[in-house]
């Protein structure tokens, strides 16, 4: 169950920082709240990401992962820090 939650929370994560690139520059994480809110076993999973605030060093970006029937499984927070020159 641990691995599966690590697995998830690391898809979170990628589409966190893809969805703050989306300005052309490179992003680290710089912190993550995430909330396990239900189990999945297999199937498809989507990850999708919003940008909730944009300045220039930090990108916040929520990101939800659903699974096949559209249930929430998980909901997360990330500040993405910029450390690349404007793109």
């Amino acid at each position: 169950r641990r691995q599966r939650q690590m697995c998830i929370r690391d898809r979170a994560d990628c589409c966190a920082g893809l969805t703050a690139r989306s300005d052309g520059r490179q992003y680290v994480t710089q912190n993550a709240s995430v909330n396990f809110i239900h189990n999945v076993k297999a199937g498809h999973l989507t990850a999708r990401g919003r940008t909730v605030s944009r300045r220039r060093h930090i990108c916040v970006v929520a990101v939800e992962i659903t699974d096949e029937t559209d249930t929430l499984l998980f909901s997360s927070t990330f500040s993405m820090y910029c450390i690349s020159a404007e793109g």
